[in-house]
C-alpha cells in the first residue's frame, strides 16, 4: 500500500518489495489473507477445466483410436460430481495425455 504524507493510502500495488522501497517513501508491507477455497468449488473447476481440455480432443480427433476413451473420460467427468468420491478423489484419466 502507497500513502500519502498523512498515512492515507493513495495506491495499492503488487511489487517485489525491494522495487517498492526503491520508488516510494511512503509504503507499508500488506500482505493478503487468502480464504481456503470450498473443495467442491475446487473440484468443479478442476473438472471444467479437464472437461473443456478434453473437448478440444473431441472435436478435432473423432477418428482417433483412442476416441471411445475421451468419450468414457468425458462421461467420468461430467458424473463425479455425484459420486462419493467427489471432491477427495479425483477421477483417473483412461489414456495417456
Amino acid at each position: 500500500m502507497i500513502k500519502d504524507g498523512s498515512g492515507n493510502v493513495v495506491n495499492t500495488i503488487i511489487a517485489d518489495e525491494s522495487f517498492v522501497k526503491q520508488h516510494y517513501s511512503n509504503y507499508e508491507m500488506f500482505v493478503p489473507v487468502f480464504r481456503e477455497v470450498n473443495p467442491e468449488i475446487r473440484g468443479r473447476s478442476w473438472r471444467n477445466h479437464q472437461l473443456a481440455k478434453s473437448d478440444r480432443n473431441i472435436r478435432s480427433f473423432t477418428d482417433h483410436p483412442e476416441n471411445d476413451k475421451w468419450i468414457a473420460w468425458r462421461k467420468t467427468l461430467r458424473d463425479w460430481p455425484s459420486t462419493t468420491n467427489f471432491p477427495n478423489t479425483l477421477p483417473t484419466k483412461p489414456y495417456a495425455d
